[in-house]
């Protein structure tokens, strides 16, 4: 990084004192860098250098005034505070690159935030703030969403190396001229808040280290270590130096720490104190960090990931705005779109940048048509960058299948003290239709054949021309519920006694009931109730307490925006109508342009949009007689029309057109050897091939993966909420993962061992898509536990996860153990490069809740592997045919570490352990062992962290060296002190 001229200036103006190793961990440090705040020339920016004082570098050059830097433990961000003047405006958190560029603000500019601490996985970030709705620690993602309160006041926070607890610092009054600090220790969750740490009248400035053994502090003129319970508290110096503020070397085998006008080092024992720089400005805040090792193997590169629409995915007819999601990791920082045009690298767009937590809504699409949307990581000026590289996805609009003939309404009625449910034509007239059900709004199914409805306290389903209502749920206090826009998913309602309704997601069967708000805990009886989807699936729209908020799918990125309730979409996704104060309204989906559309005396239900956008359907009460009726309006608020009265109260209408008939449509797809994207053109009602036909659709039962498998498949993939479902097929049935529903316009991942050509038959709902075969470029590994013996609930209580790591290529994945003790885990990469190659070594491990594991298997890859692009664990353990070294455990380890490996051959095995200089210090002479698998704690090599003649070595990184016979490997250990 080249250092601007005023940064030379600043050498002059500091003593580099270091010209030794500061610790006996030198070796380990030296990839390391420290950052600091210093105000040379009147203006303070933050600086790095190394730890012997060398390669000073100035990291900012912006008119904010920096401080309290924090450096991600992946080493790729640097957080900090910073406010526009020395003496004016409010600090906020901001982060950037760690070379200094592309800093980005993550709090707002009305909330004054500081001190930030890093979550161990770089995800989060801690931080001390104040506004008008109070102060305290704050804990948010990295750019800056999904914040949460953790305490009511204090500073200075810690983040515990496992994740699960904050160390902080809070303010004592003792009077005018005294001010004494305590410290304290909570857990993430604002729970557990509790007074340990303190020694003496005051401590301050907790830093926890890097093995979560020892609390580092400043009280009274010098820094102590105690452990985390409180005990055994340590004074480590430094002797004749008033030390405050202490900051852990990433190994912990060093302290830095700031006295007077001087940056100083030290052992973590107290001894060896070295200066680092001196002669900073007075004015230089307290506040420094310490890198990890820049250049760790385990750090993953920045990538840009799109997130939605999915690969291939098809949008209905009407669909004119989609919602671009995208997920950035390793990187922060804004993002680009661009439709149907790459980005130019290295030249300015004029595209609009968005801040990395937000969406973009990408309109202008018309029916029947294929578009590409570009993604690119830009800087300031909109210049795109090569890394994280740029990404695209491609999605459709499905072509007009069929002209609608007439509009139907579902309507709740209260007929002489009953309920149910209506069905009302647009001319006014009653079809047969009707169930005894709950007041609350119904919901039409996405193709507009059967009707959901509540009654009573469950949800029910029923067709739409009359006929038995089917069950979809069993148990649960149920409310409002709406279809997902692919009908595979449903959201509801659900009563929690005592506290009020939350909303909830699950599949369209009922099944996999998951909890989205959770605004009522703690908040008495609160009420998240009425939620609906928007039309393109990426957000559900709600009320709480009489107010409007949007969400995503997943219960992220709530949005309040404004006051109303019954929330309704408009079919274009730009705008809802709802009820409000007694009258419809309509407002912008963002919150604005709030438009009253019918006067007063309307009936507090959900007002419904028509198909085609241009009116809404509303009800209104009267008295006597004649008192209700079914009314549309023109979206401007214009020509209001009566539909139908009635003498029984109607309420909540929901509108749909039915489609005339439209002839069933044949498609030859030809499904190629190996893996490719599918999206069906129909909803399949017959399936042709090889000269036989294979019947489906009928009586509800709609195409699934398990009539692809019936065709050949082995794997078949669909993405829900960005979570993987997953089905593996052997000889034409399904044998593990998921049977799930594959309907049109719908994108799988399908792998074909030895393809087929098919002909699809059934009603047009998207554009056939198909996309290119690709060599492994996803890969699942699925199985069952061998504990048949215990029961789901011993299950769940024992084991955490299944985690698989393709040891070769050093990617991990992780997969939930279901009821019935299987799991699916997926390796898969959008950009069709390889995940798995023959001769690749899989282990897999069960993993406790308490972090330890047990193995599961461990598998070479074959050729037949690689054809079914997936593992079903049903048989044993291919042999190895090569020497492997796999990576040691635990890492980093202190003071024993195992290194495990495998053997194709029997013969004499030798570990040996060097120092990065090359010398030996550590030769391990395991014996004459036979080809096979040694990777337990049992079987795997162990190192005590001692040399030859029984010294404990230092902190570090070390080269293993593995003989085998005429065969050696290397790998490299990483000892923490």
């Amino acid at each position: 990084m080249t250092v601007h001229t005023r940064s030379a200036l600043v050498l002059a103006c500091v003593t580099l004192a270091l010209a030794a190793p500061i610790a006996s961990g030198q070796g380990d440090l030296d990839n390391t860098r420290i950052v600091f705040p210093a105000d040379w020339f009147g203006h303070q920016d933050l600086y790095s250098v190394r730890p012997d004082g060398s390669d000073l570098r100035q990291l900012t050059h912006g008119s904010e005034w920096e401080n309290h830097p924090s450096w991600s433990p992946d080493g790729r961000f640097i957080a900090y505070a910073a406010r526009p003047t020395e003496y004016g405006g409010e600090y906020g958190i901001f982060v950037m690159n760690a070379d200094g560029t592309n800093p980005v603000r993550i709090t707002g500019e009305d909330v004054s935030a500081a001190t930030p601490s890093w979550s161990p996985d770089s995800s989060r970030i801690a931080f001390v703030s104040s506004n008008g709705n109070g102060s305290g620690i704050f804990v948010a993602r990295r750019d800056g969403t999904d914040r949460q309160r953790v305490t009511a006041s204090g500073g200075r926070p810690s983040w515990s190396p496992d994740g699960s607890s904050i160390a902080y610092h809070r303010f004592r009054p003792a009077g005018l001229k005294d001010t004494f600090y305590d410290v304290f220790v909570v857990q993430t969750d604002g729970t557990g808040d509790r007074h340990t740490l303190t020694i003496g009248q005051s401590s301050f400035s907790p830093a926890w280290s890097p093995l979560g053994d020892r609390v580092a502090l400043s009280s009274g003129r010098a820094i102590w270590t105690v452990a985390p319970d409180g005990s055994d508290a340590q004074e480590i110096g430094p002797a004749d130096i008033e030390g405050s503020h202490p900051v852990w070397s990433p190994d912990g085998t060093a302290l830095l720490f700031q006295s007077n006008r001087s940056l100083y080092t030290m052992a973590a024992d107290g001894t060896d104190v070295r200066l680092l720089a001196d002669n900073l400005p007075p004015r230089t805040p307290a506040g420094a960090s310490w890198s990890p090792p820049l250049n760790h193997p385990g750090l993953g590169e920045p990538r840009i990931r799109v997130v939605s629409p999915t690969p291939r995915q098809s949008f209905p007819t009407h669909t004119t705005e989609i919602r671009l999601s995208v997920a950035l990791e390793n990187y922060i920082g804004p993002w680009a779109w661009r439709i149907d045009s790459p980005f130019p690298l290295g030249e300015p767009s004029p595209d609009t940048h968005i801040s990395a937590a937000d969406d973009a809504v990408v309109g202008g699409l018309g029916a029947g048509g294929t578009y590409t949307a570009y993604v690119a990581c830009v800087d300031a000026r909109g210049v795109a960058l090569e890394s994280p590289r740029p990404t695209s996805v491609t999605f459709t609009t499905a072509e007009p299948t069929g002209t609608y003939d007439r509009s139907l309404f579902a309507v709740v009625t209260s007929p002489a003290g009953t309920r149910a449910l209506r069905i009302i034509t647009g001319d006014g007239k009653e079809l047969g239709s009707t169930w005894s059900g709950s007041d609350l709004p119904p919901s039409w199914s996405p193709d507009g054949k059967t009707v959901l409805f509540v009654a009573p306290h469950n949800l029910w389903e029923a067709p739409a021309e009359g006929g038995r209502a089917t069950r979809r749920t069993r148990e649960g206090l149920f409310g409002e519920a709406d279809w997902s826009p692919d009908g595979s998913r449903i959201v509801a309602a659900v009563q929690l006694p005592p506290l009020g309704w939350e909303i909830h997601v699950m599949d369209a069967d009922g099944s996999n009931l998951e909890q989205l708000t959770f605004a009522s805990k703690g908040a008495g009886r609160s009420s998240s109730r009425n939620p609906v989807w928007s039309p393109d699936g990426s957000r559900i729209a709600y009320d709480f307490n009489g107010r409007i908020r949007v969400m995503r799918p997943d219960g992220s990125n709530v949005v309040e925006l404004g006051i109303g309730d019954y929330p309704c979409w408009s079919p274009d996704g730009r705008q809802l109508a709802f009820s409000g104060d007694g009258v419809v309204q309509t407002m912008n989906a963002d919150g604005t342009g709030v438009r009253t559309l019918a006067p007063k005396q309307v009936s507090r239900s959900r007002p419904s949009w028509s198909p085609d956008g241009e009116r809404i359907a509303f009800t209104r009460h009267y008295g006597r007689g004649v008192v209700s009726g079914l009314y549309t309006v023109a979206r401007d608020g214009t020509d209001e029309q009566l539909i139908h009265a009635s003498a029984w109260n109607l309420l909540h209408p929901r509108w749909s057109l039915w489609r005339s008939p439209s002839p069933a449509r044949q498609h030859s797809l030809e499904l190629p050897p190996g893996l490719s994207d599918l999206a069906l053109p129909v909803d399949v009602t017959e399936v042709s091939f090889a000269g036989q036909s294979m019947l489906v659709g009928r009586e509800g039962v709609r195409f699934a993966t398990r009539h692809l498998i019936s065709l050949g498949a082995s794997l078949c993939v669909r993405f829900r909420d960005g979570r993987p479902e997953i089905a593996v097929g052997r000889d034409g049935r399904l044998v593990a993962g998921q049977d799930f529903d594959a309907p049109a316009g719908g994108t799988l991942v399908v792998n074909m061992p030895l393809g087929r050509a098919i002909t699809v038959e059934g009603i047009p709902r998207a554009a056939p898509t198909a996309g290119l075969p690709g060599d492994a470029w996803a890969f699942a590994v699925v199985g069952q536990l061998p504990t048949p013996s215990l029961g789901s609930a011993s299950i769940r209580d024992a084991y955490a996860q299944v985690r698989v790591t393709n040891a070769t290529t050093g990617a991990t994945v992780q997969a939930r153990i279901e009821d019935d003790a299987s799991y699916a885990a997926l390796f898969m990469n959008q950009h069709r490069a390889p995940v798995a190659s023959v001769g690749d070594f899989l282990l897999g491990e069960v993993v406790l809740h308490g972090g330890e594991t047990a193995l599961l298997f461990e598998r070479v890859l074959t050729p037949r592997d690689i054809r079914m692009a997936s593992l079903y664990q049903d048989g044993p353990a291919t042999p190895l045919s090569t020497l492997a070294l796999l990576p040691p455990f635990p890492s980093p380890a202190n003071p024993e570490v195992w290194i495990p490996f495998a053997l194709n051959a029997a013969s004499e095995v030798v570990l040996r352990l060097y120092g990065v200089r090359g010398g030996l210090v550590r030769r391990l002479d395991l014996g004459h062992l036979d080809a096979g698998y040694y990777l337990t704690r049992e079987r795997a090599g162990r190192w005590d962290g001692r040399n030859d003649v029984g010294e404990r070595v230092a902190g570090g990184v070390y080269v293993v060296e593995l003989l085998a016979g005429s065969e050696r490997r290397l790998g490299r250990v990483f000892i923490a002190r």
